[in-house]
C-alpha cells in the first residue's frame, strides 16, 4: 500500500493512513526510468506502461503488459486469454483511435484502480471509465476490469 510520507503538517492531517486502508495518491514528481515511477506500487506501474500502450497504439507493449492467461472484463464482454484481449484493443480501442488519460490513482501492492478519461478524434464528449488493474508474476496484467461511468 503507498502512503504519503510523514511530514510538515502530518499531526494536523491525522498521520499517514492505518495499515489495511486505500486511500488516494496524488501522482507526485519523482525520477523515471522507461516510464515507470521508481517508488510505485507493481500494480500502478503496470497501469501506467498500459496507459502509455493503448496512447501510442503499441500492441508490442501491450502484449508484454499482459498475462497469457490475462481476462478483460468490460462493456463489450469477457476476453479470455492474451490474443482475445488484444483482439479487443484492435476492434475496439485501436479502431477508433481512443486515447485515455489518468483522472485519479487508488494503488495498493498488486492492485491499482485508475479513473479514467477516454476520448477519440469521432467523439467530442469525454467518456469516464474506471479500470481495476491486477497484476500477478512479472508484473504483468491477469485481469482487468473496466467499467464506464
Amino acid at each position: 500500500m503507498t502512503r504519503d510520507p510523514p511530514g510538515p503538517g502530518a499531526a494536523q492531517r491525522g498521520g499517514p493512513s492505518p495499515p489495511g486502508r486505500l486511500h488516494l495518491v496524488p501522482r507526485r514528481h519523482h525520477h523515471h526510468t522507461q516510464g515507470v515511477d521508481l517508488l510505485t506500487s507493481p500494480g500502478r506501474a503496470a497501469a501506467e506502461t498500459y496507459l502509455a500502450a493503448v496512447n501510442a497504439k503499441d500492441r508490442t507493449a501491450l502484449a508484454a503488459r499482459f498475462a497469457a492467461d490475462a481476462v478483460a472484463l468490460n462493456p463489450f464482454g469477457a476476453f479470455l486469454g492474451l490474443d482475445a484481449v488484444l483482439g479487443f484493443y484492435d476492434e475496439y480501442v485501436v479502431a477508433h483511435d481512443v486515447t485515455v488519460r489518468a483522472a485519479a490513482v487508488i494503488e495498493a501492492d498488486d492492485t491499482c484502480v485508475v479513473e479514467l478519461d477516454g476520448s477519440t478524434p469521432s467523439t467530442p464528449e469525454v467518456q469516464r471509465m474506471v479500470d481495476i488493474f491486477t497484476v500477478g508474476e512479472r508484473s504483468q496484467v491477469t485481469r482487468l476490469s473496466i467499467y464506464r461511468r
